[in-house]
């Protein structure tokens, strides 16, 4: 499913069409949370006033996942700050991951630029790693694509300053993923075979050399075919290639 265009007058027929898509994916998002049962990684609070980093890597967890990074991320961006030769400083965005789909994804694409943009101007020279997980990863994707959203969906955006110094980008687990993003889209994914909510293949094209949309096969979320919950996160695994690639990019970067 690709997202349609924008409208130029947004119907009551088509708010209602994208809410129940996106209650849809909330649903099965839900499902998956429900299977769980690995322990949580611990959440760690943010300061206002925290010293500013050459790299801050801020991480958004899935729908129903506990506070912090939630069950899948955290192992990943433990092994990012830990291999990447660049010190990074990792945070857990505050979003509301416990509301349905359409409230969660405007509540972190909202948080998020908030939270990137202030960080921005408070902290001059740093640069930004983002990552996120199932929702987390709708978020992200969402917040830097280029495509017209769904209605209903917040339209905040980050500036093109801000965006300039976003570094890398990893997700997983990605409604918005397509298959046909190029080098933009990785794992093992059924040739093909794009997410439930995705986006037109050139919506992320501008962040071609720095980003990575990690997808599994028949994964239940990014796979508009996938019906395996455990697929959607059987994640962990990537964690060394994407420290592979973070430290890649950000070695590049210096």
């Amino acid at each position: 499913m690709t997202v349609p265009s924008a409208p130029s007058v947004r119907t009551a027929r088509s708010v209602r069409a994208a809410r129940r898509r996106l209650l849809v994916l909330g649903t099965l998002a839900t499902t998956v949370a429900a299977l769980l049962c690995a322990p949580s990684a611990p959440a760690s609070a943010v300061a206002s006033t925290a010293a500013c980093p050459k790299y801050e890597l801020v991480g958004l967890r899935g729908q129903t996942e506990p506070a912090g990074y939630g069950w899948v991320l955290g192992s990943i961006v433990s092994t990012v700050v830990a291999r990447t030769s660049v010190p990074v400083k990792a945070v857990p965005l505050a979003y509301d991951a416990n509301a349905d789909t359409l409230v969660g994804v405007n509540d972190g694409i909202t948080k998020l630029v908030a939270y990137v943009e202030g960080r921005a101007r408070t902290c001059r020279s740093t640069r930004f790693v983002l990552m996120g997980f199932s929702m987390g990863a709708y978020v992200v994707g969402e917040t830097l694509s280029t495509a017209p959203r769904y209605p209903g969906v917040v339209s905040a955006r980050f500036s093109t300053a801000t965006s300039a110094r976003i570094a890398a980008v990893v997700v997983y687990g990605d409604a918005g993923f397509n298959a046909g993003a190029g080098a933009l889209s990785a794992g093992p994914f059924t040739p093909g075979i794009s997410g439930r909510l995705a986006r037109p293949a050139t919506a992320l094209s501008a962040w071609n050399a720095r980003m990575r949309d990690v997808c599994n096969a028949d994964d239940v979320i990014c796979q508009s075919n996938g019906s395996s919950a455990a697929a959607h996160q059987d994640y962990v695994k990537y964690a060394d290639a994407t420290a592979g690639f973070v430290e890649s990019v950000l070695t590049t970067l210096g």
